[in-house]
């Protein structure tokens, strides 16, 4: 069965969204596809028609993660300054929610 191009594009992006945040918060290495997939509402066949491996899902989910992080500490420092960056990074929001905090931090180690 084939489906629109938007809904094929709304999938793929659940997937990286869910797939973005379960790598930052519990590691690539313990984030299984089965689980990624689960969480996207998606079954695991429906994986390989938008990425050919997990190593495929992983380095565009960095990317587009080192991305948004670019843009968000160019958003912060244009509105408040190096101080309101600095201050935010280091916030008890940001320390504890890895799976929206820093890209970096959260995913750099583990890829290096």
């Amino acid at each position: 069965m084939r489906y629109e191009k938007g809904r094929k594009d709304a999938s793929r992006g659940r997937i990286m969204e869910v797939a973005t945040q379960r790598f930052r918060s519990d590691g690539i290495a313990a984030s299984g596809l089965a689980s990624i997939m689960s969480d996207a509402g998606l079954t695991n066949g429906a994986f390989y028609p938008h990425f050919p491996s997990k190593a495929a899902l992983v380095r565009e989910c960095v990317a587009a993660a080192l991305e948004g992080q670019s843009g968000q500490i160019a958003g912060v420092l244009a509105s408040g300054g190096l101080e309101t960056a600095i201050d935010a990074y280091l916030s008890a929001q940001h320390r504890d929610n890895p799976g929206t905090g820093c890209a970096s931090a959260a995913l750099l180690p583990e890829i290096a």
